[in-house]
């Protein structure tokens, strides 16, 4: 089961895809989260939406990495991994009135339990293992249609820790 912010829950396997992007609430979870803005980069969702020309961004990366909408077309954001992201308020707002776009979670300064199961029943038992240590209402990251997550974690002291699996 999913929980939204509601508190209502939905089963993983009933997900269904109503938009490509993020939701109003969604964006409006970020600006309320303690995620910090900085790690936030927009991901254009929307495949119907044409490539700018001139990007050597391809189709297969399409929700899969940081980019936004100019003139019409899907741009990438140059340098994203190490470029200081100074997103607002006013930014985040942008983006929320735009649901084609969604958001992606730069890790260099969150850490995650990124769950890749693509089995729903699967994923939903990490999702109960999870929620019995983290409190039922953990925050997640999923996207529609798939029940992959990732949930931020707070880790004291510094890590090197970039990938471990399980």
């Amino acid at each position: 089961m999913l929980e939204n912010q509601q508190g209502e829950t939905t089963p993983i396997t009933e997900l269904k895809v109503k938009h490509p992007g993020a939701t109003s609430k969604e964006w409006d979870g970020l600006l309320t989260s303690e995620w910090p803005l900085t790690e936030i980069l927009p991901v254009v969702c929307d495949t119907s939406i044409e490539i700018h020309p001139t990007s050597i961004l391809s189709r297969a990366s399409m929700g899969r990495v940081p980019t936004d909408i100019s003139g019409g077309y899907i741009v990438g954001i140059p340098g994203w991994p190490g470029i200081d992201i100074r997103n607002t308020e006013d930014r985040i707002k942008r983006y929320r009135q735009n649901s084609a776009i969604g958001f992606g979670i730069r890790t260099n300064k969150i850490h995650f339990i990124d769950v890749d199961i693509d089995t729903p029943e699967e994923a939903e038992k990490v999702r109960r293992i999870l929620g019995a240590e983290l409190g039922e209402a953990f925050p997640y990251r999923g996207r529609s249609g798939s029940p992959r997550f990732a949930a931020p974690i707070r880790i004291s002291g510094p890590s090197s820790l970039r990938k471990s699996a399980i």
